[in-house]
């Protein structure tokens, strides 16, 4: 088995949030949420009575199955103001609708996770 520090799992709404599921926070609307993505694009994930309900993520409208984040090692979250390089270590969730290649990021102030893009 290769050694993965995190990889993207693909479910759907009704499944349990895996136990190792990368957790960004709270979000005033949709209570705790996970970093997932939907066709590359970093995003949420919601849950509703403890399963799986929608993903999120900019320029998509909902979706109910896409890819959670899973860690098998310890994460932290990085200050990172526009302009800085992005940090070694940080997760790529792919090249987007775009062309351009998006690292998982959160905002610091709500919680809301998203997608990071460089210029």
């Amino acid at each position: 088995m290769e050694n993965k520090l995190h990889e993207w799992i693909p479910m759907k709404r009704g499944d349990s949030i895996p136990e190792k599921a990368v957790y960004s926070g709270q979000t005033g609307d949709d209570g705790k949420v996970y970093i997932a993505k939907m066709d590359n694009s970093a995003g949420k994930v919601n849950l509703e009575n403890g399963k799986i309900h929608n993903f999120w993520s900019q320029k998509y409208s909902p979706r109910t199955q896409g890819e959670v984040l899973i860690s098998h090692g310890i994460n932290s979250w990085k200050t990172l103001n526009y302009g800085e390089t992005i940090p070694d270590g940080a997760i790529s969730s792919g090249i987007d609708y775009r062309n351009d290649k998006v690292w998982v990021g959160k905002d610091i102030t709500t919680d809301e996770p998203g997608k990071i893009t460089c210029l």
